[in-house]
């Protein structure tokens, strides 16, 4: 089953979120990874099925921001990282979601190259609470020097539990880096 990429109440009509949401909170169901192709959701041995909401982005990129290649887009710069929220729901055939009591996150961090996303250590990206949902990621750079438009990317995943039939959702982050 893959997840289509839906924003605002949108999302929280159809997971059943809207009283969950805090005053204010964007709520954007992810399903995309790094090279753009629609994630499918890991559905585990009870039937469940695992949608990450983004519920907060301290800094989102005004710039270019496309849906279809990013889960959402962020600005970062040396000594001012970027932050954004995230809360995995766990849902049933049946169409009702209720947030995970616990989340296990994971993140990889590419440049976006010409012949394909390749790993970099320009970026770091780390989770807090880990294990923990909601949990708030932050997304740095030792880099002073400014990038292009999403000139990275950050995949992340964010899993119910540990055992392999646990339900996982994931999404990518498009980062952009100014100069300091």
């Amino acid at each position: 089953m893959l997840l289509n990429v839906i924003r605002g109440a949108a999302i929280a009509a159809a997971l059943g979120l809207i009283s969950t949401a805090g005053a204010g909170a964007t709520l954007r169901a992810v399903s995309v990874h790094p090279l753009g192709a629609p994630l499918a959701a890991h559905k585990s041995l009870t039937g469940l099925t695992a949608r990450i909401v983004l519920s907060s982005n301290a800094r989102l990129q005004a710039n270019s921001c496309p849906s279809s290649q990013y889960s959402t887009c962020v600005t970062t710069q040396k000594g001012n990282p970027a932050t954004v929220t995230w809360t995995l729901y766990l849902c049933s055939s049946s169409g009702s979601c209720y947030q995970s009591p616990t989340a296990i996150w994971s993140s990889t961090a590419y440049k976006n190259a010409k012949k394909g996303p390749k790993p970099t250590k320009k970026i770091a990206s780390a989770f807090d609470p880990n294990p923990g949902n909601p949990s708030v990621e932050t997304i740095s750079t030792t880099s002073g020097k400014a990038s292009k438009v999403n000139g990275y990317v950050v995949a992340f995943q964010g899993c119910a539990g540990s055992s392999s039939s646990a339900p996982c959702s994931g999404g990518t982050i498009g980062v952009t880096i100014e100069a300091k």
